[in-house]
C-alpha cells in the first residue's frame, strides 16, 4: 500500500506541474507577438488574425518604457487599398486608462475589411501630462499585418 500511495502522489504531482507548465505567468497566458513597433516612451507589439473573411482583428500589448505614467493609449489600425488611399479601419484603447513606467496593458482593434486591402497601417498615439504623442509616419511599403491582405 506504501508503494501505490506514493505511485499516486506521483501522479498527482505530475499533472499539477503538466497544468502549471502551459506557457502562463500569473495566471495569464504568455503570447509572442510577430510585430513590434515604438518610440523612446513605448513599445507595441501585436498579431494579426482573420477571425472572419470581412474582420481583421489585431490584439497585442503596449508598453510604457518611459520614466512617466501615460494615459490615453489609443491603436490606430487602417486599410490601404491599390491606390494608397485608406478603405478601411478600427480604434482602439489600452484596457488600462493610465500605464505606469514597465507597466504594459492589452488592447484589440477590431477592423471590418472589404476585401480590397492591399495592406494595413498601424499607428499609435497617448498622453504625458499635457502633450500628446504619436507614432511617425509608415512608408508606403510598410504593412502592419504581413501575410494577411
Amino acid at each position: 500500500m506504501g508503494k501505490r500511495s506514493a505511485l499516486w502522489g506521483i501522479v498527482v504531482l505530475t499533472v499539477m506541474l503538466a497544468g502549471c507548465a502551459g506557457g502562463t505567468k500569473g495566471g495569464e497566458q504568455i503570447i509572442a507577438y510577430a510585430n513590434q513597433t515604438g518610440d523612446t516612451a513605448i513599445t507595441v507589439s501585436w498579431n494579426c488574425s482573420r477571425a472572419q473573411p470581412n474582420l481583421l482583428v489585431v490584439q497585442g500589448v503596449a508598453t510604457d518604457i518611459s520614466t512617466a505614467p501615460m494615459q490615453g493609449v489609443a491603436i490606430q489600425v487602417m486599410g490601404i487599398g491599390s491606390d494608397g488611399g485608406q478603405i478601411s479601419s478600427g480604434q482602439g484603447f489600452t484596457e488600462e486608462i493610465v500605464l505606469t513606467p514597465t507597466y504594459a496593458s492589452p488592447f484589440q482593434v477590431a477592423v471590418n475589411t472589404t476585401g480590397a486591402e492591399k495592406r494595413f497601417h498601424l499607428s499609435y498615439s497617448y498622453q504625458v501630462g499635457a502633450t500628446t504623442y504619436a507614432s511617425p509616419p509608415q512608408t508606403a511599403t510598410t504593412n502592419a499585418c504581413p501575410g494577411l491582405p
